[in-house]
């Protein structure tokens, strides 16, 4: 079953499961087929070879192309419908790049000059959740973003410690515009 609500089938078979590459059908089974698929490419994921700017959206889709390329045909491409998770309605996919120029990409120029990084990093992963620019994998691929900045400013990040729950909440907050657990899990994270 689809844990977004969405009102179009292009990214999932009837019974709700994501369509696949490997034409599983089973939710179960491609979750775990997934969660491999994820650890394997996040080990082979070499940011020195995205020859994008880091404030650039595209170089937040190469992150995502490279973990789910073996998995989804839409690996990389930002959404093409709308979707909601309970009350949460992300942004409309037609203003998805749109929210990332002028939300995301001004804040990612700005952290080299900010005196609170930690501040502005949990910005950024709060302004990317509510745009939620792909249909799956955005809570991955956010923070495997954020942990990047956090690295080229002086701050090493390894959210490796941090419970799915924690992530949940800290998300499901940021979308409020609360950010006091996101900044919590940050300062967790430093190494």
């Amino acid at each position: 079953m689809s844990k977004y609500e969405t009102n179009s089938n292009l990214y999932e078979y009837p019974n709700g499961v994501l369509k696949n590459n490997l034409d599983i059908h089973d939710a179960q089974k491609l979750q775990t087929i997934e969660h491999k698929f994820v650890i394997i490419n996040t080990k082979s994921l070499n940011f020195n070879q995205i020859k994008l700017p880091i404030s650039n959206i595209n170089y937040f889709c190469s992150i995502h192309k490279h973990l789910f390329k073996d998995l989804y045909t839409w690996a990389g491409k930002l959404r093409k419908i709308h979707i909601s998770k309970g009350s949460t309605r992300f942004a409309n996919f037609s203003y998805i790049i749109t929210s990332w120029d002028d939300l995301v990409e001004p804040k990612v120029n700005n952290l080299t000059n900010s005196k609170n990084k930690i501040q502005l990093l949990a910005e950024i992963w709060g302004d990317i959740n509510a745009i939620h620019p792909f249909r799956e994998g955005n809570g991955r691929v956010c923070r495997l973003y954020i942990a990047k900045l956090a690295s080229l400013h002086g701050l090493p990040i390894d959210f490796s410690n941090i419970t799915h729950k924690e992530k949940l909440n800290a998300s499901t907050q940021s979308i409020k515009g609360k950010l006091n657990l996101i900044i919590k899990l940050i300062n967790k994270s430093l190494i």
